[in-house]
């Protein structure tokens, strides 16, 4: 049940967001397949890294006077704070640089180069 659930909030953002008009390249097909996937991968990575990070601060604040639970709580926090750091920080840089050097229409050119005659 918990892997149904699991599969079901995952991949319902792409059902929701699915587009039913055919796209005419092979460009178009790969940019909608790996760009459509990896957006919903990255909110659903910083969810996760939101839950370790408040399941932390649950074990900390649920520990009471223990200092063997609290300080694993403190640990569970750091690393959550660690990791949303650094995937938000790759997310915005790889943002950066597309638009840097891509400007608004990333992917792989859909014409061939010819050869003059």
């Amino acid at each position: 049940m918990k892997k149904a659930l699991l599969f079901i909030i995952t991949f319902a953002p792409a059902l929701v967001l699915a587009d039913n008009t055919t796209p005419d390249t092979a460009n178009q097909i790969f940019t909608n397949f790996s760009v459509g996937n990896l957006m919903g991968l990255i909110p659903t990575l910083i969810l996760i890294a939101v839950i370790t990070f408040m399941t932390g601060v649950l074990r900390f604040l649920g520990a009471g006077d223990d200092a063997e639970k609290r300080s694993a709580g403190r640990k569970i926090m750091v690393y959550g704070i660690i990791i949303l750091f650094v995937m938000v920080s790759i997310w915005g840089f790889v943002n950066i640089l597309t638009q840097s050097f891509f400007g608004q229409n990333f992917g792989i050119p859909n014409y061939l180069p010819k050869l003059q005659q």
